[in-house]
């Protein structure tokens, strides 16, 4: 589901970099710059770079750079090994994941915090399985299966112990977990 977020705002991020191009193409049509200078490296701070992950040339070979492929990127004179936005440090344990770091970086940096944040689930089915998996061993399937046993969030509070433990996939550790969460006081004296 990451994978199908990252590749639509990829997209979107492919038509904004083609409608930056075809404008940046449209301008330097009417500039009276000869072909040397447009061809020249620029710095950058160059708006035309906005839009690419700027790579030091001392990263060639890195396999990092294999793995990032939803962005567009080049090399340029830049004294960080990448440049974008004020991002200074990421931990990684592979090259393949540190290229998606980065990408989903370069993806998100000019988008509003609410592309990225969680969305929380509208229905109260799904909202009542949120809630169930919170606490510690019960898993989507453990919540569903006590949906569909006790109906409701008060028929698995009512629930005793060994009627939950009942229940296919929960057991008598879980179940003892659950019951003991769920009848502890909320608000300690």
């Amino acid at each position: 589901m990451l994978n199908e977020s990252l590749e639509s705002v990829a997209a979107e991020f492919e038509a904004e970099f083609t409608a930056e191009d075809s404008q940046t193409s449209t301008n330097s049509a009417s500039t009276s710059e000869s072909k040397e200078e447009t061809n020249a490296p620029t710095s950058s701070k160059s708006s035309s770079k906005t839009h690419c992950l700027l790579v030091s040339p001392k990263q060639r070979g890195n396999p990092l750079l294999k793995s990032v492929c939803n962005v567009p990127w080049e090399y340029d004179d830049i004294v960080p090994d990448y440049q974008m936005a004020d991002l200074t440090l990421i931990l990684a344990w592979s090259a393949e994941e540190a290229g998606k770091i980065i990408e989903t970086y370069k993806i998100y940096e000019n988008k509003p915090a609410d592309d990225i944040m969680e969305r929380s689930e509208s229905s109260p089915y799904l909202k009542l399985i949120q809630a169930l998996t919170t606490i510690k061993p019960i898993n989507k399937s453990d919540a569903m299966t006590l949906i569909a046993r006790f109906k409701t969030l008060e028929g698995i509070i009512q629930a005793s112990e060994y009627q939950l433990a009942e229940c296919p996939g929960l057991g008598p550790r879980k179940a003892k977990k659950l019951y003991t969460t769920l009848h502890e006081k909320f608000c300690r004296n």
